[in-house]
């Protein structure tokens, strides 16, 4: 099991300091209600995560899972759908980069969470889910070819994602210990994020689409 851990505490620290994320839960602070809406946008990643990390090991452990078989191979297949779907986004992201000259804009999305209530946060916390349920698949993966018994699975998929969720709640807790002196900070901090959100997107789902591709392409490979 600690083999197991080792190997996915990159993409859970990956996950953890999302820039992404953490750009979303500071715009959410930014807003009228502002805890309310960050909890309501961190809480269904970490519960849908755990829910279906959970339900996938117990449906699947007892399968042959060794290099080589057809379900194992199916699991890199899937990881290569991911890497690709990843990498387009990327492309997208950087396809809209404004030339050289252009002012950049501020997003649409963002003047949207400026008006933000926390029903439609958690909304954006059930995408983010989605999104998160990618590398969900890739660790039950990596569990199910180590052959844990599902009581360690589980406590692999529970460690990955208190980790990977980690950077969400660095800012809630901040504005909850010091609500008066974050709001300056917060506030730089969403000015900076708004100017760079172009290039953080590009590089998230970039650097995330190129690591699923390499597993992927490796398992099928060797």
């Amino acid at each position: 099991m600690g083999q197991v851990m080792l190997e996915v505490l990159p993409i859970a620290l990956f996950l953890a300091l999302s820039p992404v994320v953490i750009a979303i839960v500071i715009l959410l602070l930014s807003t009228k209600k502002p805890v309310r809406n960050a909890l309501a946008f961190t809480l269904p990643p970490i519960i849908g995560s755990l829910a279906v990390g959970i339900i996938l090991i117990l449906m699947l452990y007892n399968k042959d899972y060794q290099p080589k078989s057809t379900a194992s191979d199916l699991t890199y297949v899937v990881q290569i759908l991911t890497a690709v779907v990843l990498l387009v986004i990327a492309f997208l992201c950087w396809w809209k980069l404004p030339k050289a000259g252009d002012s950049m804009k501020m997003p649409k999305w963002v003047t949207y969470i400026d008006r933000i209530e926390p029903r439609t946060a958690l909304i954006f916390g059930t995408i983010l889910f989605l999104n998160n349920v990618f590398f969900t698949f890739t660790v039950v993966t990596d569990i199910l070819q180590a052959q844990l018994s599902a009581s360690d699975g589980i406590l692999v998929v529970v460690y990955f994602t208190v980790i990977g969720t980690l950077g969400m709640w660095v800012p809630v807790t901040y504005k909850l210990v010091a609500p008066e002196s974050s709001t300056p900070n917060i506030e730089r901090a969403r000015q900076w994020f708004i100017k760079h959100n172009r290039i953080i997107l590009i590089l998230e789902f970039g650097i995330l689409g190129v690591l699923a591709l390499a597993k992927g392409l490796i398992g099928l490979l060797r």
